[in-house]
């Protein structure tokens, strides 16, 4: 039996797009924690229909 030599240079990967990639994830969840975190203190109010805001004023009054 021969023998199989692997004369084969091992290629190093690139690690700065895993770098970055994990840094952008990072934000995104930081800032989506910070979202959600507003949103149940009912402090954030992106998205608040009409109808619900003329039902709090009538209820005001």
């Amino acid at each position: 039996m021969k023998k199989i030599e692997n004369n084969r240079k091992k290629t190093s990967y690139p690690l700065m797009p895993y770098l970055i990639g994990l840094f952008i994830t990072v934000v995104v969840l930081v800032v989506l924690s910070y979202l959600v975190q507003l949103r149940n203190n009912q402090e954030l109010n992106l998205f608040v229909p009409s109808s619900f805001i003329s039902q709090s004023f009538e209820a005001e009054l």
